[in-house]
């Protein structure tokens, strides 16, 4: 079974001022088909704590997911450190530039010059598009692991997992597989009780 770690980047979630929404919802679409997720990882917007997550990474698993950190600001980190990791640099992707000008209207504008940034992808990489929002994502095979980096905003990453994150691994597998699992309801006995009760069931 492939192994696979979900990173989550921004401060606001470590701190505890939002809860993340995305980590959930990719494991249970990647446990759908077949994949072993070994962690769920939260770091904040430093360089750091980034780069030694994805290391880590790297070292257990052949898929790694990062969501958030690639917005237009100065705290938005993503791209910059998996470029770092990777050891390569960051290019500007052209389709996903005239993405940003379509939505942008006004090329003249900070807001615009500013999110340029998010058309950024490391060099060798492959851009995830996204229709609903200004931040691209992009996928790139490094280290033996497939990185693939999507924006935290929850409507946005959802649609690019379901369009474009599962049919890429599904036709890397060469078929869909699937996991079972059974649900025990129980009540009225300890869990240590219970233990003995199903040890057998499930070894």
């Amino acid at each position: 079974m492939t192994k696979a770690i979900i990173i989550s980047v921004g401060s606001e979630i470590v701190s505890g001022h939002i809860k993340d929404q995305n980590a959930p919802f990719i494991a249970s679409k990647l446990s759908e088909i077949g994949y072993h997720i070994l962690s769920q990882m939260i770091v904040g917007d430093i360089s750091e704590a980034l780069q030694s997550a994805l290391q880590v990474a790297l070292h257990k698993a052949a898929v790694i997911v990062i969501t958030g950190g690639l917005g237009p600001t100065r705290n938005d980190i993503t791209r910059e450190n998996v470029a770092d990791v990777c050891n390569v640099t960051l290019r500007l992707d052209e389709e996903s530039h005239t993405h940003l000008k379509r939505l942008t209207n006004n090329t003249h504008t900070t807001k615009y010059v500013n999110n340029v940034k998010q058309a950024m992808i490391p060099e060798g990489g492959t851009v995830i598009p996204n229709f609903s929002g200004t931040a691209t994502g992009f996928f790139i095979h490094s280290h033996n692991a497939d990185i693939i980096c999507l924006p935290g905003v929850h409507s946005e990453m959802k649609l690019m997992v379901e369009d474009w994150v599962l049919p890429h691994l599904l036709s890397k597998s060469g078929k869909r597989k699937k996991r079972c699992v059974r649900v025990l309801k129980t009540f009225g006995m300890s869990e240590s009780a219970l233990d003995l009760k199903v040890r057998g069931l499930i070894e």
